[in-house]
């Protein structure tokens, strides 16, 4: 008979101790009829790229290390259709034979009529501006990063002292050197007030 027992009581001890344990866990929870407040999670943040904007990983704005090289394109060359980044010499070439560019080898360091780039740091954005006349005129302000984000700055303003202001038909190029990054890479323009209006 003792066996028997034994049997039995083991089962009903450890339903009795879930029973418990169950109880134990359940009595933190709140019912649901009563009244109680539940904020919704806050909304995941992003950049105008839809990047996370995590707060914690943001810095004074500062300046970005860079080298800039300005040069000219036609509307006949594949930077018509927006900048191009090359991050290898054969990438960079075919862009570089597509503008006339002025070097200056106190800016830019030079080698074989081209800028010296070292590819294992450093990346090149070509940024193209196609201005409607004469009278537009659009300059490099700097780079600059939050730790999210890295912005190439350009000042645009229209000239209203130019009587005569023709179409372009040739655009200035940027050329930007910059050590490569894994934080996203974004242009901004801001634009300044006519001169002489």
């Amino acid at each position: 008979m003792r066996k028997k027992l034994k049997k039995i009581l083991v089962p009903l001890m450890f339903t009795g101790l879930a029973v418990l344990t169950a109880g134990e866990w359940l009595s933190g929870c709140v019912p649901l009829s009563q009244n109680v407040q539940v904020q919704a999670p806050s909304a995941i943040q992003t950049d105008a790229s839809g990047q996370d904007v995590n707060t914690l990983n943001r810095c004074d704005p500062h300046v970005y290390p860079y080298q800039v090289i300005r040069a000219v394109t036609s509307a006949s060359t594949s930077l018509a259709g927006g900048n191009l980044v090359a991050d290898n010499q054969t990438d960079f070439d075919s862009i570089w034979i597509q503008v006339s560019g002025v070097l200056d080898n106190q800016n830019v360091p030079t080698s074989a009529l081209k800028p010296a780039v070292d590819w294992n740091s450093q990346e090149v954005n070509f940024m193209p501006f196609h201005l409607r006349s004469t009278c537009e005129h659009i300059e490099p302000t700097g780079m600059s990063t939050d730790c999210l984000t890295v912005s190439i700055v350009f000042s645009h303003w229209t000239d209203m002292n130019t009587q005569n202001c023709q179409p372009e038909d040739i655009y200035p190029v940027y050329i930007f050197i910059y050590p490569r990054s894994s934080l996203h890479v974004a242009s901004q323009v801001n634009e300044r007030p006519p001169s002489g209006s």
